[in-house]
């Protein structure tokens, strides 16, 4: 466009010359050729241009500016409210052991009648002297004695004896007696001493047998 500017402008001033130079020549009014400028040029060169650019300007799609958009915020989870927890508790009973019929058995079910004793209280031994003592004991309570569940023992007093339990040597009946024997050997020094003995069926103690010696 502005080479087309340019070449209308120097058409123009041609054609604007020519007819000048057929105009007669009056000698009171001569009208001077007007003198070329060169400068004109590149003067109408910019307003064309400007004029381009005021039109491009107002054509040309506005370029849109971007809008930030805000993140959004994450919004906190709501925290449970815990619930009530009910513990239900229930009584069970202790099963109380049931105890055997040895174990329940009272001094009416089991007991004794001393019918003699050897050697007697207050026997004389000789210090450190090897002895034994029987016991002949009656049977008078409501049980047999089983030698399996039934054995004499030491309970109190001087241990003189060398072993502290006997098992029976065989059952008891009910009225029937039997020997308790126990091996003992007498204290060294001199002296009176006690012993004290039972029979037991079970946890049940019964018929307590003693012994007292003098020992010279």
């Amino acid at each position: 466009m502005i080479e087309r500017s340019r070449r209308t402008t120097i058409v123009l001033l041609i054609a604007s010359a020519l007819i000048l130079a057929c105009v007669p020549t009056f000698a009171l009014a001569v009208t001077p050729i007007p003198t070329f400028d060169p400068n004109s040029i590149g003067t109408s060169i910019v307003e064309t241009a400007n004029a381009a650019a005021t039109q491009t300007q107002l054509f040309t799609t506005p370029t849109l500016t971007p809008t930030f958009t805000s993140t959004p915020t994450k919004t906190p989870s709501e925290t449970p409210t815990p619930t009530k927890t009910f513990i239900f508790l229930f009584y069970t009973p202790t099963k109380t052991a049931t105890l055997s019929a040895t174990e329940k058995a009272d001094i009416k079910d089991y007991a004794c009648e001393l019918i003699t004793q050897t050697p007697e209280d207050n026997n004389t031994i000789g210090g450190g002297g090897f002895f034994s003592v029987r016991w002949q004991v009656k049977n008078t309570g409501k049980r047999i004695w089983d030698s399996n569940a039934i054995d004499y023992r030491y309970k109190s007093g001087t241990k003189m004896h060398q072993q502290p339990v006997y098992d029976l040597y065989r059952n008891i009946a009910v009225g029937d007696v039997a020997d308790v024997i126990v091996d003992m050997t007498a204290p060294t020094t001199p002296g009176k001493y006690s012993t004290a003995w039972v029979i037991r069926a079970g946890k049940t103690e019964f018929c307590k047998l003693t012994l007292t010696i003098e020992v010279k």
